[in-house]
């Protein structure tokens, strides 16, 4: 019976208990923010019905087209 019992613990628990030790902590990325101005140079006003677009994109890859990150739409 204790051949068993030593053997339920070398093949089945201590490598159970090995695995869940060697699998990395899950961690949440931070939340990071992106503040900037935008400007308009023309010296004209913008009509009332305006929309400001702005992307944040990834164009790290030089030969692949730019993959979208965040989209913002304002309207007044």
């Amino acid at each position: 019976m204790l051949d068993r019992v030593a053997e339920f613990f070398i093949f089945g628990l201590v490598p159970l208990v090995v695995g869940i030790l060697a699998v990395p902590q899950v961690t949440k990325a931070a939340e990071k923010t992106i503040a900037g101005e935008v400007t308009y140079r023309e010296r004209i006003a913008l009509p009332p019905d305006a929309v400001l677009v702005v992307e944040l994109a990834d164009v790290s890859l030089a030969d692949a087209p730019a993959i979208v990150i965040a989209k913002r739409r304002i309207a007044p």
